[in-house]
């Protein structure tokens, strides 16, 4: 089920509500800083923040019941325009003391024998590595499968075992030491974070200055 709607701020433009719904991982790595920076431009705007993986947020989309929709997996709708956002990283993660943690570049046999957390499926990130991965013929080992990627870091923490998760979403743990991330040799392992538009209707102002926000992100100045 998609998460509650949560009003972040209120006091815009000059006032209004802009919806804003974000897959897991985007949500809570990507952005926050955005939403701090709509919200030093247009103070009065309600603004919600709904969280879901990534085939429930383009529900949602669909339904109406937001009116941004960013996510990091692949989406397929004929109602619904793919506009690109940013590039993101997959990475393997371990504990430090794990076999894997010494092998900075691994292989795809080694990837391949080794039982790995995984998030549920519709989460973009399980979506993206495992049609990467099957492209080469490798099936992930699925050791356990957990509903957030914070949990994911929690338990790989631990030593329960590896995972693949966005480098954004374990820069803070592996500078820290808790977590060792590496790569695939010879796969590049990246998703285009996306925002999601439903064809034909028209962006409310308060949309559309966030939709102008993301453009400038595109296109830094």
């Amino acid at each position: 089920t998609l998460l509650p709607c949560t009003t972040l701020f209120r006091s815009g433009l000059e006032g209004g509500v802009l919806r804003v719904g974000a897959s897991t991982t985007v949500a809570t790595y990507l952005l926050p800083p955005l939403l701090a920076r709509f919200r030093a431009a247009h103070p009065a705007v309600a603004l919600r923040l709904a969280s879901a993986n990534t085939r429930r947020i383009a529900r949602a989309l669909l339904e109406r019941r937001i009116d941004v929709a960013l996510v990091e997996g692949p989406v397929t709708n004929a109602r619904i325009e793919i506009v690109p956002w940013r590039e993101d990283e997959l990475v393997v993660i371990a504990h430090p003391a794990h076999p894997l943690a010494a092998r900075r570049a691994l292989t795809l046999d080694r990837l391949a024998a080794e039982p790995v957390i995984v998030r549920e499926p519709g989460s973009g990130t399980r979506d993206v590595a495992e049609r990467a991965l099957a492209q080469h013929g490798v099936r992930l080992r699925v050791l356990m499968q957990l509903a957030s990627t914070e949990a994911i870091k929690q338990a790989v923490a631990a030593g329960l075992g590896a995972a693949i998760v966005s480098r954004a979403a374990v820069a803070d743990q592996v500078a820290l030491g808790r977590l060792v991330a590496g790569r695939i040799r010879g796969v590049l392992l990246a998703r285009l974070g996306t925002e999601l538009r439903l064809i034909g209707r028209a962006a409310s102002p308060a949309a559309a200055a966030f939709q102008a926000l993301l453009a400038r992100q595109r296109r830094p100045d």
